[in-house]
């Protein structure tokens, strides 16, 4: 089972409780901490491929001014 499944299996578990043990929180408190985590390299990644992006774009102006001369 993946850790995406678990988490979420987790989640919905806690949601439906009345009540917490500690283990139950413990759990929430590591599905949010990964949550956060990924949305962090998410966002991350986004602007490397923005950045990415603009190097290509300056590999090719390069590329055409150095075929010009």
């Amino acid at each position: 089972m993946g850790r995406g499944k678990r988490w979420t299996d987790a989640f919905n578990r806690i949601c439906d409780l009345t009540e917490c043990s500690k283990e139950d929180v413990e759990r929430l408190r590591e599905i949010f901490s990964s949550a956060r985590m990924y949305f962090d390299l998410y966002f991350r990644l986004q602007d490397f491929r923005k950045v990415k992006s603009r190097v290509e774009k300056l590999k090719a102006m390069v590329a055409q001014l150095t075929a010009e001369r």
